[in-house]
């Protein structure tokens, strides 16, 4: 936790992600643990969230690209290859730092899977799951040396076009930038 950064000052542009790492921020997000429980606390187990990630480069066998997380199967899912994915100038409103990054992470809930039980109290329950993935991810992120960035500027139109969702009965929670700081070489 000393470690953990959220503000690049000086990104490695020559870092390259592997497998494991990439396994490893996605399964410590909202992967299953050794009792097939999910790593994350969520309101009544009901578990709205999902979670997407575009990954900037090729890695190994995983080949650059948008994809979903499947925590049952605890592997990605391609969603798309084309470019646009990949221009996240055009839906992250931030600046800095931006053509250093390494993976987008996309949180997302689908309303219907908690509010059925919890009514209008479920958006603040999903919200509290969405900060313990958060958190996760940033934690592990710091294991692999890697600056997590939480970023609340994003075009939400843009990006549930991008994810192919309707943003009304799924809908982006939040987005989480990670890079390689340039303080840890």
């Amino acid at each position: 936790m000393y470690n953990r950064r959220s503000q690049v000052k000086e990104p490695v542009t020559n870092y390259i992600l592997t497998e494991e790492i990439i396994s490893d921020i996605f399964w410590s997000g909202y992967g299953l643990n050794y009792k097939h429980t999910r790593v994350v606390p969520s309101g009544g187990a009901l578990f709205p969230l999902e979670l997407y990630g575009v990954i900037m480069q090729d890695v190994g066998k995983i080949k650059k690209g948008l994809y979903h997380y499947s925590p049952s199967l605890n592997a990605l899912e391609l969603i798309s290859e084309e470019e646009d994915v990949f221009d996240i100038t055009s839906y992250i409103m931030m600046l800095q730092n931006l053509e250093n990054t390494s993976l987008v992470l996309f949180t997302t809930s689908i309303f219907s899977r908690m509010t059925f039980k919890y009514d209008a109290r479920a958006y603040r329950y999903l919200l509290l799951e969405a900060g313990a993935m958060l958190q996760n991810i940033s934690l592990v992120a710091t294991k692999y040396k890697l600056v997590s960035t939480c970023i609340g500027g994003t075009d939400d139109n843009k990006v549930e076009e991008l994810l192919g969702i309707d943003g009304i009965k799924e809908s982006v929670v939040n987005c989480q930038l990670l890079t390689r700081d340039g303080s840890w070489q």
